[in-house]
């Protein structure tokens, strides 16, 4: 990792495709192929994961105590071509980042910092989508609660593409457990959400489109969490119909641990 000024390039690197074996999703390589892509993507977690290690850099271990990123996927990342994260410090609590692959293309922009006032309102509903796109589900529908725990294999599989899970599970805190990387919430928050949309008209191959968290607590692997979520938006996209949940992140003692919102999408077929 090198850094200019207030400029951070990150090293170059390839990031693993470890959902290549789940069959019908857009992870394996024949649905992929089918949707129009070169092969299967590597998931959204894992890419945006590749910006830790520049977050660690910048703003150390009070990033993972009351941080916030939001991300927005541009285009596809393979596990057969090399990443790079770039990062812009635009004053002492924020960045802007970008990752782009080895032949110059754009897959991942987004904001980071610390503090509990992102530049985005987490308490607001987004606009009320199209009625056409999942038409009996409506704003607010909310999902039963998602319970779960984050363990050392979750976070060294994440982590692998950066090379930096060892640094999470001993460097990060002074507590008697270690940190789990926050973008691991999404992966619990995404199993509800793929089962509701069985019963509707869209591939079921769904993709990240953008993602947004504020971290109100440490995150710690081994921990009893619940999730609870809504939906807060709805839509139709180019080819695609789309949602967006909210969710809360809360420990057993109902403390609110992480508030986040994930906009996956859906190839729909007319």
């Amino acid at each position: 990792m090198s850094m200019r000024t207030n400029i951070i390039n990150g090293n170059w690197r390839l990031l693993p495709n470890h959902a290549e074996d789940e069959k019908g999703t857009i992870h394996d390589n024949f649905k992929a192929i089918k949707r129009g892509f070169r092969r299967g993507i590597v998931g959204g977690p894992t890419v945006a994961q590749a910006i830790f290690p520049t977050l660690r850099k910048i703003f150390g271990g009070k990033w993972l105590e009351n941080g916030w990123l939001s991300v927005k996927f541009i285009s596809p990342v393979y596990d057969d071509e090399e990443i790079q994260e770039i990062a812009e410090i635009t004053n002492k609590n924020s960045i802007k980042f970008q990752i782009l692959t080895k032949g110059n293309r754009l897959a991942l922009i987004g904001n980071a910092g610390i503090g509990n006032s992102p530049p985005w309102d987490i308490n607001k509903d987004l606009q009320k989508g199209a009625d056409k796109a999942f038409p009996d589900i409506k704003i607010g529908f909310r999902f039963d609660d998602v319970k779960f725990t984050i363990s050392e294999e979750d976070v060294v599989l994440l982590c692998e593409g950066a090379d930096d899970s060892e640094i999470w599970l001993k460097n990060l805190n002074t507590l008697s457990k270690a940190y789990a990387p926050p973008i691991t919430v999404f992966n619990p928050a995404t199993k509800p959400v793929q089962n509701l949309v069985l019963s509707h008209p869209v591939d079921h191959a769904g993709m990240n489109a953008e993602f947004e968290l504020l971290i109100h607590k440490p995150f710690i692997i081994d921990r009893k969490y619940t999730i609870k979520m809504k939906i807060v938006d709805k839509g139709i996209g180019l080819k695609t119909w789309f949602w967006t949940t909210q969710f809360g992140v809360l420990d057993n003692q109902n403390n609110l641990i992480i508030t986040a919102r994930q906009k996956c999408k859906w190839f729909y077929d007319n």
